[in-house]
């Protein structure tokens, strides 16, 4: 942690191996959360004292690849599924690993979206944050839609609505039923 005023450490911790997801800052600006290969860390960023260590190699859903600051709880992206840990106290919420390959996520007014573009494949999967369950899935080995959410889809601005393009044909799909 760098002092701002200074430009100085402020305090270091070498708690971390060679993978580090982003950090997220709480609301109140006095803790951090942040994730590595194998375990789940909060600190105070005051003094970095260390509030927890939690082995998330133990939701076994993979190595951590990043964060998703959701409320009182944090979601961790694993390379096999997601985990969700408490802010308070790092206790696990929940695990699931049903899904593979996932290397982005977006969050369309409330409404979380996982991505999965392996094997020249585009699949989006809704997720219910609150507990890990996917809501659905599309997938669309077409061209056309936004860019931002890869070949052959599109999101509504609501978040509400996905088109899958199929060859000739785009499929309109709800959300939230």
């Amino acid at each position: 942690c760098l002092d701002d005023a200074t430009g100085q450490t402020a305090w270091r911790s070498e708690r971390f191996d060679k993978r580090i997801t982003d950090i997220i800052i709480d609301e109140d600006g006095k803790t951090a959360f942040v994730g590595d290969g194998d375990e789940f860390y909060g600190y105070t960023i005051q003094n970095g004292n260390q509030l927890f260590d939690v082995k998330h190699n133990d939701a076994r859903v993979g190595s951590a690849t990043d964060v998703i600051d959701f409320g009182a709880n944090v979601v961790v992206l694993s390379e096999k599924g997601l985990a969700s840990y408490s802010k308070k106290d790092g206790k696990r919420v929940y695990a699931s690993e049903k899904i593979r390959g996932v290397d982005f996520f977006y969050n369309v007014n409330g409404n979380y979206y996982l991505r999965d573009q392996r094997n020249s494949k585009n699949i989006l999967y809704g997720i219910n944050m609150e507990n890990g369950e996917t809501k659905g899935s599309v997938q669309s080995k077409g061209t056309g839609g936004s860019p931002e959410y890869g070949n052959g889809i599109d999101i509504t601005t609501d978040g509400e609505f996905i088109f899958a393009f199929k060859g000739r044909k785009v499929e309109k799909i709800k959300v939230n039923n």
